[in-house]
């Protein structure tokens, strides 16, 4: 795969010591609005830490490259992979939200509509 190709895909290693790809694309997005309701509510749980949530975002953004529930996602998780989940995770959601907060040089532009990032902030600030 060329970089262009790869922009977005975060690969990591969980329980079963495979790599899977995670990518938190506009369908694995719908799906997590789908489950929650609204985007405000995805957003507002993208930034509470829980165990639930972790495992959560962790199947959406695996959602689209290996079709999974979320109990089977479970189980490739344990407390020796949940701070590099958590890590990836974050890495995913900025890769699919951009924004100018962003890591240096991971994201060239800011276009992520005013209103999203309204949410977003106001979210972030709640916790």
């Amino acid at each position: 795969m060329k970089a262009k190709e790869l922009r977005g895909i975060v690969p990591i290693q969980l329980k079963d010591g495979q790599t899977y790809k995670m990518e938190f694309t506009f369908n694995s997005i719908c799906e997590l609005e789908d489950k929650l309701g609204s985007i405000e509510k995805v957003f507002e749980e993208i930034t509470k830490p829980t165990m639930k949530n972790t495992r959560m975002l962790l199947w959406a953004g695996l959602w689209e490259h290996h079709e999974m529930t979320e109990k089977e996602v479970g189980r490739l998780l344990d407390f020796n992979v949940i701070g590099q989940v958590t890590r990836a995770v974050e890495k995913g959601i900025n890769f699919a939200f951009p924004t100018t907060e962003g890591p240096a040089g991971e994201q060239e532009v800011d276009e992520m509509p005013d209103e999203m990032k309204a949410v977003l902030q106001e979210a972030k600030a709640k916790n």
